[in-house]
């Protein structure tokens, strides 16, 4: 608080008394002086134009600003083609009376190959030539083996529903033929040289 002396304005006449007239104020009890409230402001934003002036009781002067505006959260796009798998291209057609012929022949093929190594295989495990014939080698012999029993399979699908991709097939009969003959050579091969250490063994121990 302080006194009413403290508002004398020599230079504004008049700017005392208004300020006078509108604080607060009350006798003081010790020195009979009017005494007048010391106030101060603080200004508060509350739009983008306008600012209203409160009183209050501390000296500092606060600024409340409007708060953030939230950040948009932006839009995802939808990729149309990722969600839609694409479909494979596929060469199925009917097969011609002409591709029929060929089908059959290449079953025919593929059914003497499964044969062949059927038949070795059986002659290996009778036999007990296994200790006497390289692992990897029978490991071929059994991969080959799956591999033809597959391709049959597939064959007699395409076959049954008289359409497919002929070239994929031709193709596919024509690289197994060319991997069976080598490998069912070395296996013969194989098989002779494990027969021949079995006898020697077998006349050693006698």
């Amino acid at each position: 608080m302080f006194p009413s002396s403290f508002f004398s304005c020599k230079d504004k006449p008049g700017v005392s008394d208004k300020i006078m007239a509108r604080t607060y104020n009350f006798v003081c009890p010790l020195t009979d002086r009017i005494m007048y409230e010391d106030m101060s402001y603080k200004s508060e934003r509350t739009d983008a134009t306008k600012t209203t002036t409160k009183r209050t009781h501390t000296a500092e002067q606060t600024q409340v600003h409007k708060p953030a505006k939230k950040q948009k959260i932006a839009k995802v796009v939808k990729d149309e083609k990722a969600e839609k798998p694409e479909t494979a291209e596929t060469n199925d057609k009917p097969f011609s009376a002409s591709q029929q012929k060929q089908l059959a022949k290449f079953k025919t093929a593929y059914d003497k190959m499964v044969t062949d190594f059927g038949e070795d295989d059986a002659h290996i495990k009778d036999e007990l030539l296994a200790t006497y014939i390289p692992g990897h080698l029978l490991t071929k012999q059994n991969a080959h083996m799956v591999t033809l029993n597959i391709e049959v399979s597939e064959l007699d699908i395409n076959i049954e529903a008289g359409a497919g991709d002929f070239g994929a097939l031709k193709e596919k009969h024509s690289m197994t033929k060319q991997t069976s003959g080598p490998l069912r050579n070395r296996i013969k091969a194989a098989m002779e040289e494990a027969e021949e250490a079995k006898n020697e063994a077998a006349a050693g121990g006698a």
